[in-house]
C-alpha cells in the first residue's frame, strides 16, 4: 500500500506573553529531514511567568494524493526532547496533545491523546512521539528515548509501544481535505507541573499518510458469435473491475464507429448506473461502491455501413482501455447501396464480355437458397459454359452454391444495348434499387484522345494519406455547332478524371482504363465550364490527372480544352476564378535568357500573386554555426510604360511573412528590393534553410487613366552572409546573437554587486554615523569587441549595423526605449540599458577594435522568468522586490498578511464574489478587479484601507496568510541579480 511523508511548510505559534516560544526565524529547521534542531526559550517552573510552551499549528504540507485515493491511515511524528536548565533538576511535562486540523474530525478526548503518564526522569529524554490514526480509529503512541548519558543504553521504539481502541462513528479525512493547504497538525504541550525550569528541543515534525489507489480492469466483448449486418442490432458487453475496491466514482467513454447508434442499453445485474449518449460517444458512470468489485453494461448497437469497425472503451481516470473489432456485412437483401460507388460502375462495349463482381453477406450463404439478378434492360449471362438471355426486369436465379466461402461470385455478362443498364441484386425476384450500373458503348470504339498529367513528388509530399482531395479545372468542348450530329457522350470522353490506384506507368491507355473517378459531362460547347473530381489519396500509388477528348474513331470534329488543374481540399473550394492576371508565359519571369513575360493591367487592378520557389541554394543553406545571413535582396528587371507599384513578400516555411514595396517608373527598370542588411522583419536566427523559402510578387496599377503594359525580363535572389567565428561567450541584444552580426567579444566588465548611495545621520558631539537611507545607483557595463569582414567596406558596414542594433529608439515623447542585453555565461538574467555615448572604434589592420559602455539605469540585472509561488516562497534577489499577488475573494472584506515581516493589506468591497479575480500590483500600488475571464480589468484601488502595506519581499523567506477571507492563487515577482 503506498504512503507519502511530508513536512510542514508553515508553522505558526499560538499562545501569548505567558508562553515560552521557538525563534520563528529558525523554525525552517523543523521543515526538513536533517539533523538540525531548534531550542525553545526557557520554560519556567509552574509558578514562573512562562510555564507552558506555545502550541504549534503546522500546515501547508502540500500533499498531492492522486484522484480517487482513499486514506487508510495517518501517522504524526514529532522529534523532540527536553533539557534541564539546571542539571539534575528536571521539568515535569506530559506528552503533547496531537490533533488533526481541518480534517473534518472532532477534537479527540484527552484520554485518547494522553494515554499514559510521561516518565519524568532526568536520565531519559523524550525523543519522538508518534500518533497513528487508522480506519478503526485505533491510536498508537510510541515513545523513543534517546541516550543522554553514554553509560545507559535504552531500546526505544518497540519496547514502549502502547495501543488503545476507541469506538466511534468517525471517518478518516478525504483526499480533498488532506490535499488542502490548511490540512495540518496542532501540537499542544501541557504545563510544567514542577518548580524546575528547562527547554524543549525540536528536530522535526512530519505526517505520513497511507492510502489506497484506484485500479481498474476493462474489457469489451461481443456477446454472440453471429455475424453483424448493417441495420441489425448486435449486443456488446463492457465490463469494469474495481480491483482495489475504492469508492471513487469513475466513468467509461465508449466510442462507436461513424454512423453507429445505440438501439438499447441496460446494466448487468444492478450495476447499470448512468448512461449518456452523444452521437457516437457513450458515457457510462457505474454506481461505484467499495463493496462491489465488478460492473457491467450491455449495449445493443446498430451499424450504418458495411466495414471493419472497432468499438473502444476508455476508463477516464487511469485511461485503461479495451477495444474489439467486428466485420459488419451489408444488409441481407443483396443491395449494396442506394448511392452507387465508383467501383460498381461497369464500362462495357456491345457484344464484349464483362464481369459483375457480386458479393453478399456470408450469413446469407445459410439463410437463402438462391440470389436473384434483375436487369432493367436485356442482358446475356454466362454462369457456366453456356449463355442465357434475360429480358428487361426478368429475375435470374443464382444458386447459393455458386458463391465462395466469402460470399463472392463473378458472373460473366454481355449486352448489345447501347446506353445504361441498371442491375439489381436481391433476395427476391424484385429489386429495390440498383447494385450495378453498366455503361455500354459501341464495340467499334477504341480509346479517346488522352492527355495525362502526373503530379510531381514535391506536390505529393504535401498530401496526407487517406485524406479527401479535389481536382478542379475548367473544360471547354471546342467545335462547330454544324457538327453537332457527330457529337456523342460515351461517359468517359470530354471529361476529367483522377487515377490513384495503379503503379507508375507511361501507358496513357492503362491510366484511362484504370480511372474510376470521373467528372460530370459538359452541357454546352465553346464555353469554359467548371468541373471537379474528388478522390481519396493513397500514398502507395502515383496520382494521374486524365483529360479525354473524342474517341479517335469518331473523327476530328471536336477537341477538349482545359485550364491548368488545381489540387485543393474540398472545404476550401469556392468556385473557379475566371480572371487570372499573370505574366505570360509565366516561366519567363525567372528565365535568365532573352525571353520575356508580358502583363497588361487595367486602372486600379492588380496581378495575381506570382510565387517563386525552389531557389538554387544548397540544401540547408542559411544562418548556422558557420554562416550568418545579413540580408536578402531581390534583383528585378521589369519595364513598365507607366508608373506601377510592386509588392514583394518573403515567406518562410513556418508561415511568417516579410513584405516590401517599391514604385516603378516609366522605362527600363533594374532595381533591388531588400538589401545587404535588410532581413525583411525576420530575426537573423530565423533565416535558415533558404531553399525552402518562397518569394511572392504582385504588380499593381494604381493610376486612374490608362492601362499598364509590363515586361518581366528576369528576377534573381541574393543572400548576403558572413562567416561566423566562435566567441568565448555570446552576447544577446533584444534576443539577437551579436556574433552573427560580426561582433566578436574580447571582454565584458559587469562589476558584480550593486552600486549604492547611503545617507547617514551625524549626532553632534558623537563620533558615530548612523545609516539612514540607501538607494541603488546606476552602473555601467563595458564591452570590448572586434569587427572584421572580407573588405574594409564590408567591415565598416558591419560596424554600422552593430551600432544600429545597440542604439536605443525613442517614443513619441522623445523618451529612450530601453534595450535588453544578456550573456551566455550568465544564463537566466538580463540587463536593461541605455546607450548614451558612441562606440569607441579604432581602425587597425583592416578591422575595428571597439569599446562601448552601456548605462544600467536599474543598477541590477533581472531574471528572464518571473518567480511564481503560492503563499510561501523565498526572494533570492540581491535586494528587495515588489510582488504581484492574485486572489479570489471569499468575503466582502479581505485581509492578507505577510507573517515574516508583519505586513498587512486590507480591502473592502460589498460586491466581492467567488467568480472574480483580484490583482494587487505592489510596485505601482494599484489594485485591479476582473469579473471573469472575458471581462476587462477595473481599477479598485480606492477600496483599499488608507494604511495598507504595499507588500515588499525582503531577502529570504516570505509567508502570506489569507485568514480565510480569500484564496491566494499566486505570488509573482522578478528576481534581481548582481
Amino acid at each position: 500500500m503506498p504512503s507519502v511523508t511530508k513536512f510542514p511548510q508553515r508553522i505558526l505559534q499560538r499562545g501569548g506573553n505567558e508562553f515560552a516560544e521557538f525563534d520563528k526565524n529558525l523554525l525552517y529547521r523543523v521543515k526538513v529531514d536533517d539533523e538540525s534542531k531548534i531550542k525553545s526559550s526557557v520554560i519556567t517552573g509552574k509558578s514562573g511567568p512562562s510555564p507552558q510552551l506555545n502550541s504549534l499549528e503546522c500546515d501547508y504540507f502540500n500533499f498531492d494524493l492522486p484522484v480517487g485515493a482513499e486514506i487508510t491511515g495517518i501517522a504524526v511524528a514529532i522529534g523532540h526532547y527536553k533539557e534541564d536548565k539546571v542539571q539534575g533538576q528536571p521539568m515535569s511535562i506530559g506528552r503533547p496533545v496531537v490533533q488533526l486540523m481541518n480534517a473534518g474530525l472532532p477534537n479527540f478526548p484527552d484520554g485518547v491523546i494522553c494515554d499514559e503518564t510521561y516518565v519524568d526522569s532526568p536520565t531519559y529524554e523524550l525523543a519522538e512521539t508518534r500518533a497513528h490514526f487508522d480506519g478503526e480509529y485505533i491510536l498508537y503512541y510510541s515513545l523513543d528515548y534517546i541516550n543522554s548519558h553514554p553509560s545507559i543504553v535504552v531500546d526505544g521504539w518497540n519496547s514502549t509501544r502502547t495501543a488503545r481502541t476507541y469506538h466511534g462513528s468517525y471517518d478518516l479525512p478525504s483526499r480533498e481535505q488532506v490535499n488542502n493547504k490548511y490540512f495540518g497538525v496542532k501540537i499542544t504541550y501541557p504545563k510544567n507541573t514542577s518548580n524546575n525550569a528547562g527547554y524543549i528541543w525540536l528536530r522535526h515534525i512530519y505526517v505520513r499518510i497511507w492510502y489506497n489507489e484506484p485500479n481498474y480492469g476493462l474489457k469489451v466483448e461481443k456477446l454472440s458469435s453471429d455475424a453483424v449486418y448493417v441495420g441489425f442490432p448486435a449486443d456488446y458487453k463492457i465490463s469494469l473491475t474495481n480491483i482495489n475496491l475504492v469508492n471513487y466514482v469513475t466513468s467509461v467513454v465508449i466510442t462507436l464507429p461513424e454512423g453507429a447508434t445505440v438501439d438499447r442499453y441496460q446494466g448487468i445485474g444492478d450495476s447499470g448506473g448512468t448512461v449518456r449518449i452523444n452521437g457516437t460517444q457513450v458515457t457510462w458512470i457505474p454506481p461505484q461502491s467499495n463493496k462491489r468489485a465488478n460492473y457491467g453494461l450491455l449495449l445493443s448497437i446498430k451499424f450504418a455501413v458495411d466495414a471493419d469497425v472497432t468499438i473502444t472503451a476508455v476508463e477516464q481516470l487511469l485511461h485503461v482501455s479495451s477495444s474489439i473489432s467486428s466485420v459488419v456485412y451489408p444488409t441481407p437483401t443483396g443491395i449494396i447501396s442506394e448511392d452507387i460507388d465508383s467501383e460498381n460502375i461497369i464500362y462495357a462495349k456491345t457484344g464484349i464480355n464483362f464481369v459483375l463482381p457480386i458479393r453478399i453477406p456470408v450469413s446469407m450463404l445459410e439463410m437463402y437458397p438462391q440470389i436473384y439478378l434483375i436487369p432493367d434492360n436485356s442482358l446475356d449471362v454466362k454462369p457456366n459454359n453456356s449463355w442465357s438471355s434475360l429480358a428487361a426486369n426478368e429475375a435470374y436465379s443464382i444458386p447459393i452454391s455458386a458463391f465462395d466461402e466469402n460470399g463472392c461470385y463473378n458472373l460473366t455478362c454481355r449486352s448489345d444495348n447501347l446506353g445504361i443498364t441498371n442491375i439489381g441484386i436481391s433476395t427476391s425476384t424484385t429489386s429495390e434499387s440498383n447494385t450495378f450500373i453498366v455503361k455500354v458503348i459501341d464495340s467499334n470504339l477504341t480509346t479517346p484522345r488522352i492527355s495525362v498529367i502526373k503530379l510531381k513528388e514535391e506536390e505529393l509530399n504535401r498530401l496526407g494519406d487517406g485524406f479527401i482531395y479535389m481536382v478542379n479545372s475548367q473544360l471547354n468542348i471546342s467545335g462547330s455547332v454544324e457538327d453537332i450530329s457527330n457529337f456523342h457522350d460515351y461517359y468517359r470522353n470530354f471529361r476529367m478524371g483522377v487515377v490513384n490506384n495503379i503503379p507508375e506507368t507511361v501507358d496513357a491507355t492503362a491510366v484511362f482504363e484504370a480511372c474510376k473517378n470521373w467528372s460530370e459531362g459538359l452541357e454546352s460547347f465553346n464555353n469554359y465550364i467548371d468541373r471537379t473530381v474528388e478522390f481519396a489519396y493513397d500514398e502507395h500509388y502515383p496520382v494521374y490527372i486524365v483529360f479525354t477528348g473524342d474517341y479517335v474513331d469518331e473523327g476530328d470534329y471536336f477537341s477538349l480544352k482545359f485550364t491548368l488543374p488545381i489540387l485543393l481540399e474540398p472545404e476550401t473550394y469556392n468556385g473557379y476564378d475566371t480572371l487570372t492576371l499573370l505574366p505570360e508565359p509565366i516561366l519567363n519571369v525567372i528565365n535568365t535568357q532573352e525571353n520575356v513575360a508580358n502583363l497588361t493591367l487595367e486602372p486600379f487592378s492588380s496581378s495575381n500573386p506570382i510565387r517563386i520557389y525552389d531557389f538554387p541554394f544548397n540544401e540547408g543553406f542559411g544562418t548556422d554555426n558557420s554562416h550568418a545571413i545579413q540580408g536578402i535582396e531581390l534583383v528585378c528587371n521589369i519595364s513598365c510604360d507607366s508608373q506601377a507599384v510592386l509588392f514583394a513578400k518573403l515567406k518562410s516555411p513556418h508561415g511568417k511573412i516579410g513584405t516590401r514595396s517599391i514604385v516603378l517608373y516609366n522605362g527600363e527598370n533594374t532595381f533591388s528590393v531588400g538589401g545587404e542588411f535588410d532581413k525583411w522583419g525576420f530575426n537573423i536566427t530565423e533565416l535558415t534553410n533558404l531553399k525552402e523559402w518562397e518569394v511572392e510578387l504582385e504588380l499593381q496599377n494604381l493610376g486612374n487613366e490608362s492601362q499598364i503594359n509590363a515586361t518581366f525580363e528576369s528576377i534573381s535572389i541574393i543572400a548576403h552572409f558572413i562567416d561566423v567565428k566562435q566567441n568565448l561567450f555570446n552576447v544577446f541584444v533584444d534576443g539577437e546573437t551579436m556574433r552573427l552580426h560580426g561582433m566578436f567579444v574580447q571582454s565584458v566588465d559587469i562589476n558584480p554587486g550593486v552600486k549604492s548611495k547611503c545617507s547617514y545621520i551625524s549626532i553632534e558631539g558623537s563620533d558615530s554615523h548612523d545609516p539612514m537611507t540607501m538607494n541603488i545607483q546606476a552602473k555601467e557595463i563595458e564591452i570590448k569587441f572586434n569587427v572584421r569582414g572580407c573588405t574594409i567596406e564590408e567591415t565598416t558596414k558591419l560596424l554600422r549595423e552593430i551600432a544600429r542594433i545597440l542604439a536605443n529608439d525613442r517614443d513619441e515623447l522623445n523618451r529612450p526605449i530601453p534595450k535588453r542585453i544578456a550573456f551566455s555565461h550568465i544564463p537566466g538574467y538580463h540587463w536593461d540599458y541605455i546607450l548614451e555615448g558612441t562606440i569607441d572604434a579604432d581602425l587597425k589592420n583592416g578591422g575595428y577594435a571597439c569599446k562601448v559602455k552601456l548605462e544600467i539605469y536599474d543598477g541590477t540585472s533581472w531574471a528572464d522568468v518571473d518567480t511564481i509561488t503560492n503563499v510561501i516562497g523565498v526572494n533570492e534577489s540581491i535586494t528587495k522586490v515588489s510582488p504581484v499577488i492574485q486572489f479570489v475573494p471569499l468575503s466582502s472584506s479581505v485581509e492578507i498578511t505577510e507573517e515574516t515581516h508583519n505586513q498587512k493589506f486590507t480591502i473592502t468591497n460589498p460586491n466581492f464574489n467567488m467568480s472574480q479575480v483580484v490583482t494587487i500590483d505592489c510596485a505601482n500600488q494599484r489594485v485591479y478587479l476582473r469579473e471573469n475571464s472575458e471581462s476587462d480589468e477595473q481599477d479598485i484601488t480606492n477600496l483599499t484601507d488608507w494604511d495598507v502595506d504595499w507588500f515588499i519581499l525582503y531577502q529570504g523567506e516570505y509567508s502570506f496568510e489569507d485568514h480565510g477571507t480569500c484564496i491566494i492563487q499566486n505570488v509573482v515577482h522578478t528576481q534581481r541579480g548582481a
